[in-house]
């Protein structure tokens, strides 16, 4: 049972305004925020997104629903690598705008972006956040090769 300071902190994490927009889709929570947490990345997500994260085994666990320790609660927490803000800036900034989904995005579609964004680590920027790009030095998303110079 996770213990009373413990919940507090965790709502305290799940309602900033940073945490209420899904780093994935960009879907906005505007009540309580999201009741999930994928624990691989220590973000809090849409159930949409939740789904795409599952599918390819990311942990994922419920805000209200699971037992939470004070030190898992404080990986969630900005200062500490966690949170929305880091995971989007490391993952998701640099996949161009073609790549992106949305709330209105197909779960397939979802999770292919997932797949790109987070297996494949296409777009992954410097671990303490700060805008991602290609590795291949590429800022579009088409999968045939770039001009070569001769």
């Amino acid at each position: 049972m996770t213990d009373k300071a413990t919940e507090k902190e965790l709502q305290r994490l799940r309602r900033l305004p940073e945490n209420k927009t899904c780093p994935n889709c960009g879907r906005k929570d505007t009540l309580f925020g999201f009741s999930a947490v994928c624990w691989q990345f220590k973000t809090f997500v849409c159930g949409e997104c939740k789904s795409a994260h599952q599918s390819f085994s990311h942990r994922c666990k419920s805000v209200t629903m699971s037992n939470w320790t004070m030190d898992e609660v404080k990986q969630l927490d900005e200062k500490n690598g966690g949170g929305n803000r880091v995971a989007y800036e490391r993952w998701v900034s640099g996949a161009p705008d073609g790549a992106r989904v949305d709330e209105k995005s197909s779960l397939e579609s979802v999770k292919r972006f997932i797949d790109r964004a987070y297996n494949q680590k296409a777009w992954e920027g410097p671990a303490g956040g700060g805008r991602g790009g290609r590795r291949d030095g590429r800022d579009d998303d088409r999968d045939e090769e770039p001009p070569r110079s001769s």
